[in-house]
């Protein structure tokens, strides 16, 4: 999806287009598919649209966001939904009740990414503010802000790597 109002499925296996009549719809971004694949979410500027996988069709909207949503993310297990946005919020919703359950406010720009640990109990985020904010997604605080980029940080990428006294993942941030 983007700037064609269109959102295609492919069936990477085959090469091919998997048929479907999805409904048009303006500035479709983030696209993440649900649990067993049986829905669709996407963000259409601050809206985030959750759609029938199989008709395509949109059966809910999460909103909330006062700008552009720049990034959503997923937890399978929870059914939790995270977007950040260009408002300088991190929003944490509930999939079952379509409501947002908490609001992160720290940053003092736009939010570029998140990234959540692969145990999700933590989460980063970075964005125009050159800073990159560590959360605690159990307790919903922020433990520590990372303030050393001279930049706005774009984009954030989660490593594992080998346990080195007792950090199991490192976070590493590319930035423009």
């Amino acid at each position: 999806g983007k700037y064609d109002s269109t959102i295609r499925i492919w069936d990477i296996y085959k090469s091919k287009l998997v048929p479907q009549d999805v409904p048009e719809s303006k500035n479709i971004e983030n696209i993440n598919f649900g649990l067993n694949g049986n829905y669709i979410l996407n963000t259409s500027r601050k809206v985030i649209q959750i759609r029938d996988s199989e008709t395509g069709k949109i059966t809910d909207e999460l909103t909330g966001h006062k700008a552009h949503i720049t990034k959503i993310w997923i937890d399978q297990e929870s059914r939790r939904i995270i977007s950040a946005s260009a408002d300088k919020t991190i929003r944490l919703w509930d999939l079952e009740s379509k409501k947002c359950t908490d609001l992160l406010e720290e940053h003092t720009g736009a939010i570029l990414d998140i990234c959540v640990s692969e145990n999700q109990k933590r989460m980063v985020s970075c964005g125009w503010d050159d800073q990159i904010i560590e959360w605690d997604l159990e307790n919903r605080v922020k433990l520590r802000t990372y303030d050393a980029h001279k930049n706005p940080i774009i984009k954030i990428k989660r490593k594992n790597l080998p346990v080195i006294n007792n950090i199991d993942e490192s976070l590493s941030a590319i930035r423009d």
